[in-house]
């Protein structure tokens, strides 16, 4: 059998001892940054992993915990959320923190006892990442002081101590119909995830307000409501094109893009031609779309950043507010 890689083995390749490297390998230890990089690399190369635990752990030297716990009210947790998470989940590894993830699908019995169990566990902070239902939202900010919401702007409350970053949903709608318009398009259909959501309820606000601005009256029947998945966009799709509606574009989310491509293909209609399309989030799905998609980019590594940011400084215990500026990505499908 091969023989298994030992502290050892990392140090006499490194040229060092054999109590730096367990100190590298501590990443809370105090040790130069090269010299810890070298350390690393090579213990990568060889292939090296600690096995057991080795020594006692000094004082202060236990990583601390930070609780994640990512909402959704659909069958699975949308790709925006996952891109978000995994983010936020490098940057605080790369602190020295340990992420306890959790997720909530809307279920009662599950989130109260979820709930408990988070006000039971010991950790630096709790991070709330996406959608969750109205009142479920509420006992977050009000059970967990401190709390920092993402991708989503809280419900304002007295009782409620919360910080929130978020992107401006509306600035980007602003965007999405902005551009359709700037390319001649005057019946844009906005296909929006369901009324009640935070994120949906801004795209809708941004959409009428941009139109209002232009002085085009809103038209109902170019709003329609999905789950967010793209299974239901493509239904819902469907039937408003069997309904007679005339549209020349879509607005939309990237996920929900991906139907309406492949519904509009079906019914013989061409993107652009026939119907300009553009998203929202720029997933790297939307790059490899044919014709490529045109979207309104939510830089969420910066997100996260942000996030970490805030997590690890010194904010005096003030509640934060904050929105991203997004940006439009010019695509082949507008």
């Amino acid at each position: 059998m091969k023989k298994r890689v030992t502290i050892a083995d990392v140090a006499a390749a490194c040229g060092t001892s054999s109590m730096t490297v367990s100190r590298a390998l501590r990443q809370k230890s105090r040790i130069n940054p090269e010299t810890r990089a070298r350390i690393l690399k090579t213990a990568q190369k060889l292939g090296y992993f600690r096995q057991t635990r080795q020594g006692r752990p000094g004082a202060g030297q236990e990583p601390q915990k930070i609780q994640l716990l990512v909402g959704f009210r659909r069958k699975s947790v949308p790709i925006f959320s996952f891109r978000l998470l995994i983010a936020l989940e490098q940057r605080l590894a790369e602190r020295g923190y340990v992420c306890l993830t959790r997720f909530a699908n809307g279920d009662y019995c599950a989130f109260t006892r979820m709930l408990d169990s988070m006000r039971n566990t010991e950790s630096a902070a709790t991070v709330a990442i996406g959608d969750f239902q109205e009142k479920q939202l509420l006992a977050l900010q009000c059970a967990l002081p401190g709390l920092l919401l993402l991708d989503n702007p809280g419900i304002p409350d007295d009782d409620a101590a919360y910080s929130s970053l978020t992107f401006d949903n509306i600035e980007a709608a602003h965007l999405q119909v902005e551009h359709l318009l700037s390319r001649g398009r005057k019946r844009i259909l906005l296909l929006n995830g369901p009324g009640e959501h935070s994120f949906a309820r801004e795209l809708e606000t941004g959409y009428r307000q941009t139109l209002a601005a232009h002085k085009i009256p809103v038209d109902p029947a170019l709003i329609a409501h999905c789950d967010f998945s793209p299974g239901d966009a493509a239904e819902v799709l469907k039937k408003v094109l069997a309904s007679g509606v005339v549209f020349d574009a879509i607005a939309t989310t990237d996920e929900l893009a991906v139907a309406a491509v492949r519904v509009l293909r079906q019914k013989g209609l061409e993107i652009p031609g026939d119907v300009a399309i553009c998203g929202c989030d720029n997933i790297p799905l939307s790059e490899q779309l044919f014709p490529t998609l045109t979207t309104v980019a939510l830089d969420y590594d910066h997100l996260a950043e942000l996030a970490v940011n805030h997590l690890c400084g010194d904010t005096s215990g003030l509640p934060v507010r904050r929105k991203l500026p997004p940006t439009l990505l010019v695509r082949l499908s507008s």
